[in-house]
């Protein structure tokens, strides 16, 4: 009896240590390369995401003084896109009389209502330009957003409060206009950041 007992204990111990460890879950890292680093069970490989390189999608942002009074901008993403104003695939903000104003800067600052450009790996940074005829309590809100990677992050900058929020979490984001305070309303107050984590 003592034998039998022995031998289970002796095949229980041979078989446990025989068994593979788990498979740890895969954890994407950035490349400054631009591939993704996939950790693997302890091993990292390299491998090119086609997903981070050829993205196709769009952000739709609104600023709004109530439900009434609002502003669109469309910002989409294409590979073969540049990012200075291209006439015909970028369209320019035609200044009206509205109570708010919304637009995206090109990279050579011209105000645009729709503006595409690529986003890779590296990330954009893309300036909004945000005014209204008076005084006030506003929201930048993130209305729509398509085909943007998981792995990018969605960061609205505040340069006059030195705030940030990011928008995949928080889509409604609220601040003060003093147009007696000309740094509240200039152009580069607020920056829209995408970047892979």
């Amino acid at each position: 009896m003592k034998k039998a007992i022995g031998a289970i204990l002796l095949i229980t111990v041979i078989l446990f240590s025989c068994r593979k460890s788990p498979v740890k879950p895969t954890t994407p890292t950035n490349d400054p390369t631009g591939s993704v680093l996939v950790s693997q069970g302890g091993t990292t490989i390299t491998a090119a995401n086609d997903s981070l390189t050829n993205v196709k999608g769009s952000l739709r942002l609104q600023l709004a003084k109530d439900t009434i009074n609002t502003d669109n901008i469309l910002i989409t993403f294409d590979p073969s896109a540049q990012t200075v104003y291209v006439p015909g695939a970028d369209a320019p903000t035609l200044q009206g009389f509205g109570v708010v104003s919304l637009s995206s800067l090109s990279s050579n600052n011209i105000p645009l209502s729709i503006y595409t450009l690529p986003l890779t790996p590296k990330g954009v940074k893309i300036g909004l330009k945000v005014n209204a005829q008076a005084d006030g309590i506003f929201t930048l809100n993130l209305k729509e957003r398509r085909s943007i990677p998981e792995a990018y992050d969605l960061w609205l900058i505040d340069g006059y409060r030195k705030d940030s929020v990011e928008l995949r979490y928080n889509n409604t984001y609220s601040f003060k206009i003093f147009k007696a305070d000309t740094s509240s309303v200039v152009a580069n107050r607020f920056k829209l950041i995408i970047r892979t984590r």
